[in-house]
Order: structure tokens, then sequence, then C-alpha cells
């Protein structure tokens, strides 16, 4: 069932329609994907069913070889042992001076025969079984390896057909209100710095690893991964190690007093704090909406809405707190559901009267539910920052999922693994995305308020490429394709276009990074012995370095990944392309309707 409805109750929507609809529509999908892939179901599953028996064997045959080598090295070590005994025997009676084992000689004499018959059994038996097994679980392993292949080649086409757009599709089915971009695109970017007031600021010191694009309801969002950088302090530490001779004096047994000279020993240690670069990972949601376009405000979670009775009692704490603080200051006031002015805590509010229009009673009351709930959502988990007319999102449950919804994932040789991971990866894709945009849906005023552009042109004409999905494109290739040679650091990918008279887009890429410089510091510390000493600290210094290298972007709106491996070699148009950029078409990358590459030529700093 679709639900077309505007979402009032996140929390319960989610609940009674959107993870059946999604679970419904992700079942779709696949299921037209195989259909039209035209994949033998049944043979997939009947080979696939031979692959796991051979790996059956595979594994208890492995298993049985491990035994008998661990067998094998636990007789040589102990026919090694028993040798020792009339080794040591006949040593003795060629060095006389050699001691002798107090044993009868034919005491000495089994533990050679023993040792003998444990040779000759690793050598002659148990090493010819091991071969003999390697050699079969070789044949099995080449068997499994020939039926794997078969089975890739059946569903080779099913495999072609995942695309970056297909967890997109999914996502779209589910929710219909809501519109995903192909791309992140530069029209969909200055729709946000125009009409939404966003800037560039923000990605400052960033580097776009993956983005999502698109809108609900006409209001455009980004859902994004950055790598972030900042210049921070690091601790070097050094020691040095003294040493004197004092005098000392002592009383001997005798009750005599003498003195002595003693050396006295003492490690100086000492520490520098010098700039050093940090790069930290960052996954968040930025949403354009005109509702309350003066209002700004930021929450952080509490940790109050867990429910324990620790956290009651902070919770009715922080509610009396409150109202003390609302009686002493006109200016800052508390809304009537007082749970929802303690858990939501957006205190630095600087516009009552839009707060109030957009926070509603019936707002209030969704909101605090989704706070304090643990069982369908990830309750009280977000940052919630509202700057005029841009909102941001930055949930701790998007922290450790890959957002990037990958088609490689899915690929399998066995239709049924490939079915379980598209099923479990788009729950939690949906899952993870819906509510990271739950804490504005329960806004009733954001779904309600359009953009000018809303119902004309808006997302329907073609655009360029943004530079930030230019900077997704460029991370997703190896690191080291842009990294400075001298770079010792994470590496910040910043991009600028420049569209070409051919339709084509020439980016350029810039590395940003650091080389790093040893240096070192003498910091005088005082001794034990009552003079100055420099304590040697090591540190680095790390100086900018770029690299900048061309790149290139072609749009293929219309084209999905499987049309451009079939057309890429053998297209004229397609031929012409790779000639013109240099480079062989194996060379080149598709996304998300984007073909792209990068060329030769760069210039380092």
């Amino acid at each position: 069932m679709n639900y077309t409805e505007d979402i009032t109750s996140p929390l319960d929507a989610y609940r009674d329609h959107f993870q059946q609809d999604n679970a419904e529509a992700a079942e779709a999908v696949l299921d037209e994907l195989i259909k039209l892939s035209g994949v033998d179901v049944e043979g997939n599953k009947s080979l696939c069913g031979e692959i796991h028996e051979l790996e059956d064997q595979l594994k208890h045959g492995g298993k049985k070889c491990r035994n008998k080598k661990l067998i094998r090295l636990a007789l040589i070590l102990l026919s090694i042992l028993l040798a020792a005994i009339p080794i040591l025997r006949i040593l003795h009676l060629i060095f006389p001076d050699l001691p002798d084992l107090p044993l009868p000689n034919l005491a000495q004499i089994v533990p050679a025969l023993l040792s003998a018959a444990g040779f000759w059994y690793v050598f002659s038996k148990l090493n010819k079984a091991i071969r003999t097994l390697a050699d079969l679980l070789r044949r099995l392993r080449e068997e499994c390896d020939k039926k794997i292949a078969a089975a890739y080649e059946q569903l080779h086409a099913l495999n072609e057909l995942f695309d970056w757009g297909t967890v997109a599709e999914v996502v779209r089915r589910t929710i219909p209100n809501l519109v995903l971009d192909n791309f992140f695109s530069q029209e969909r970017l200055a729709d946000l710095k125009d009409i939404f007031g966003w800037t560039d600021d923000f990605n400052r010191d960033k580097s776009i690893l993956y983005c999502h694009s698109g809108d609900l309801q006409g209001n455009p969002f980004v859902l994004a991964e950055s790598l972030n950088y900042k210049m921070g302090m690091k601790t070097y530490t050094g020691s040095l190690s003294i040493s004197w001779q004092e005098q000392e004096t002592y009383t001997d047994d005798k009750g005599h007093t003498h003195t002595r000279w003693v050396t006295r020993h003492e490690t100086l240690h000492a520490s520098v704090d010098k700039p050093c670069p940090e790069y930290h990972k960052e996954k968040f949601l930025v949403y354009g909406n005109e509702a309350a376009p003066d209002l700004s405000f930021s929450r952080t979670p509490t940790g109050l809405a867990d429910g324990s009775l620790f956290d009651k009692t902070r919770l009715k704490w922080r509610m009396s707190s409150q109202k003390e603080k609302a009686r002493k200051d006109v200016e800052y006031t508390v809304t009537a559901n007082r749970t929802f002015n303690a858990l939501f805590n957006a205190d630095d509010r600087d516009h009552e009267i839009q707060f109030r229009l957009l926070f509603t009673p019936l707002a209030q009351e969704e909101m605090v539910k989704l706070l304090q709930d643990n069982d369908v959502g990830y309750g009280d988990d977000f940052i919630f920052r509202k700057r005029k007319k841009i909102n941001m999102i930055l949930p701790a449950h998007l922290r450790d999922f890959d957002i990037s919804a990958s088609p490689d994932r899915f690929r399998h040789y066995d239709l049924e693994h490939i079915r379980g991971v598209f099923l479990s990866y788009n729950a939690e894709f949906f899952k993870a995305f819906y509510f990271t945009m739950a804490p504005l849906l329960v806004i009733p005023l954001y779904q309600q308020t359009k953009p000018p552009k809303f119902g004309t042109v808006y997302n329907k004409r073609p655009g360029s490429v943004s530079f930030w999905e230019c900077e997704s494109l460029a991370n997703s290739f190896d690191p080291e394709m842009f990294r400075h040679p001298q770079s010792v650091t994470k590496n910040i990918l910043k991009t600028t276009s420049e569209p070409q008279p051919d339709g084509d887009t020439l980016v350029s890429v810039t590395a940003h990074g650091f080389r790093g410089v040893e240096h070192t510091d003498y910091i005088s510390k005082h001794g034990g012995d009552g003079h100055w000493h420099d304590v040697p600290v090591h540190w680095i210094e790390y100086i900018p370095v770029q690299k900048t290298s061309p790149f290139f972007v072609r749009e293929t709106p219309e084209a999905s990944r499987r049309e451009f491996d079939q057309q890429k070699s053998g297209s004229e148009e397609w031929r012409g392309f790779f000639k013109r950029w240099g480079m062989a078409p194996a060379e080149a990358a598709f996304r998300r309707g984007m073909v792209y590459g990068r060329k030769e030529k760069e210039t380092e700093k």
C-alpha cells in the first residue's frame, strides 16, 4: 500500500505503513530485475546447491587435513624427543665426560625403536595421506570455482542490472511524495543557495564522500557523508636518561661509618604541543524550507529520554529549572508541553512566535514520541540545527551505516544470497534515512510550505553536476590517484568545473594534504644531579601540499550502467569520446547517469 498523505505522525506512519511498504517495494523491484534479466531461477538454485555441497566437503576436508597436520607435528616432536635418549647414550660412549642417563640398555633401545616407528609412520603413511587429501581438496576447490564461475555467468544479466539508483527506486516507491535525484545537480545546489540561503562556507575544509539529493513535496534536501579536516594540536614527548655519582654515608655491621661513591640514574621527560591535521567523517542531512524564515535554534541529545528512574528524575528537575528560568527571564518562555521543552532543549531559539508556528501542540507531542522511542526508531540520537531557511540533522545512527547504496554489495552468484542482502540493506537504508528525516516530518508546516518553483520547472530542467557530486565521484577512486607524492596525511579533495563546448564537464580535482618535516626541540629540564639538561623532543611540522588533476564527467541521465557497458566499446560516439579524453573505455566509470574518469595531465605544488 502506498501512503500518499502528509506524514503528521512519522513514528506511527513508519510502524503502520512505511516499514511494510518498503519491504514490499524492495521485493517488487528485485522481482522485476530478476524477470527483466531472464535468469534461470531454478537452474541457479540447483547449481548453488551443488556449490554449497562442495563447500561443505571442502570445510570438512580442510578440518580433517588440519587435524592430520597437527598429528604429524606432534609425532615429529615426540619422535625427536624419544630419539634424544639413545643419542645421549651414544654421545656418552664417544665422550665419556658427558653425563649419562641412569637407564638400563633396554630402556634406551625402546625409545629408539618408538622414535624410528614414529618417523616411519610420518614419512611413509601420514605424509602420503596428507598429500592425497590435499590433492582431493585442490580438485574440489577447482570444481567448486568452476561452478561458482558458472553461477556468476547465470546471474551476469541480473548483476549488471543493479545500479546506483536501485535503492533510490525502492525509496521512491515507498514514499511517493519523495523525489530522489539521479545525482546532485548544479541547479539543485543553486536553488538551495538562491531560495534558502545556503552558503558554501559549510564546505570549507570538507570533501564530500557520498551524497543523495532530492525533495520532499518540493522542498530540497541532500543526505551526505563528508571527510572533514581541522588543524588540531598533538603532544610529542621525549626523554633523556642521565646518571651521576654522589657520595653516600653508610654504617657497617660493626657500627663503623664509611662513605662511598654510588651512581644515580634518572629519566627526564619533556613534551611539546605542535599543530597537527585531524580528520573525521560526518554524515548529515541538509533540508531547505521557507517556513519560519527568521528562526534559528540548535538542539543536541539530552540523554533524558531513555525512561530509566534516574533519567525521569533528571527530566523533572530540568522541567522545574526551565520553569524557574522563565519566571525570572521575560524573554525566555516554555511551551505548555513541558516534557517537549525539556527533551527538545532548543533554549537558544531566537524567534519565539515562529518557533511556536513550527512546533504546534501536535508537533510537540509527536516530537516527544520520537525522542522517547527506542523500539521502532532510534530515539533521541540527533542534533537539529536551524539557521533561517536551512535545517541540518546530524543523527548518531548514521555514523556506522554505509549510505552509498553501492550496487556492488548486491552482486553475487547465489540468487538467494542476493535476495537476503538486497532486502536487508534496503530495510536498513530506508529506516536510517527515514528517521533522519523524521525530526522534520513531525512539523506539519514544513510539509504544507511549498517553494516558489513547486509545480512549475523545479527539479525538471536538466542540469550539470554540482561540485558536491564531483567530489563524491573523485573520492570513489583509489586515494593514491590524486594524492600529492609527498603527502603523508589524508587528502581533502576539492573540485572546480569547466563546462566544455561538447557538453562534457572538465573538472579540476585538487588534493589538499600535508608533507611532514621532522624537527627536534630541546627542552631544558632540571635533573637530580643539580644541573639543567636539554631533553630532545622529536616532532613533525606539517606543511601544506596540493596536486591538481584533470577529471571529466559526461552526463547520460537516460542511460543505465548496463547500457553504457554494452555501448562503450562498439558505439562510434563513445569511441570518439574516449579518444578525445585520451583513455581506454575500461578506464571510465559509470555511476548514477554519469560517465567519469581521470586524465593524465596534473600539476603539483
